[in-house]
C-alpha cells in the first residue's frame, strides 16, 4: 500500500485563490479565514532538504535535494520547535502523483537584508555557516538550508521569522564532511526517531 493511502485526505474545496508559486509549493489563501495559508507540494514531490553526497574523487558535497515524505514532515516539526512556527500537516491530495498539504500562519512584514539573517542565525541561534545557504549547529547536529532572503520575513516589531527553510538533523558523515565530530542525539531528534517506530 502506498504511504499516501494511510494519510488523511485533504479537501481541496478549502483552497481559495493561488497566492504564490515556488520551487517546492503552490501557496493558496484559505477559504476559512485570512490567518493561515495552505502550501501544496508539487505533484509527486515532497519538498526539499539538505543532502550530502560523495563525488567520484571521494570528496563530499552538500546541496539542497529532494526530501522523502517523512523527511518533509519531520522538517516541519523541527521548524515549529526551533523557529517557533505553527505549521500543521493538513493531509494528502491524491492523484497519479500525490501532493502533501500543510498550513502556516500568514505573516506580514518585509524581506530582511542578508546580513540581518546572518546575524540572527549566527549569534541568536548559534549556527555556523558550512555552505552558501547551509548552516550547521554543532550543539545539537541541526542543519538548515535554503536560507535566502525570500524565505524569511521581518515583522513590523523587527523579529525575523523563517517561513520556508529546510531543516534536518545531520548524519555523522554529513557532520564530518564539514569538519565536525559526530553530533550528539538531541531530545528532539530522539523523539523523531522514536516516532518512526
Amino acid at each position: 500500500m502506498k504511504w499516501s493511502h494511510k494519510q488523511p485526505k485533504f479537501d481541496v474545496s478549502r483552497l481559495a485563490e493561488e497566492r504564490d508559486r515556488g520551487g517546492e509549493h503552490v501557496i493558496y489563501n484559505s477559504k476559512e479565514g485570512a490567518e493561515r495559508v495552505f502550501k501544496v507540494t508539487h505533484p509527486g514531490q515532497s519538498g526539499l532538504i539538505v543532502i550530502t553526497h560523495a563525488t567520484s574523487h571521494g570528496e563530499f558535497n552538500s546541496a539542497i535535494g529532494s526530501a522523502t515524505p517523512l523527511e518533509y514532515l519531520e522538517r516541519m516539526i523541527i521548524i515549529n520547535e526551533v523557529f517557533q512556527d505553527s505549521i500543521s500537516f493538513e493531509g494528502i491530495i491524491e492523484g497519479d502523483q500525490s501532493s502533501l498539504v500543510i498550513s502556516q500562519p500568514k505573516v506580514e512584514g518585509d524581506l530582511p537584508e542578508q546580513p540581518e539573517i546572518t546575524e540572527y542565525l549566527r549569534h541568536v541561534l548559534q549556527f555556523e555557516r558550512v555552505d552558501t545557504l547551509i548552516w550547521y549547529r554543532p550543539a545539537d547536529g541541526l542543519v538548515i538550508g535554503d536560507t535566502k532572503r525570500s524565505n524569511f520575513i521581518k515583522t513590523p516589531d523587527g523579529d525575523l521569522l523563517a517561513i520556508d527553510i529546510t531543516a534536518r538533523f545531520a548524519s555523522a558523515t554529513m557532520a564530518a564532511s564539514w569538519g565536525y565530530s559526530a553530533p550528539c542525539i538531541s531530545r528532539l531528534q530522539q523523539e523523531l526517531l522514536n516516532n518512526r517506530n
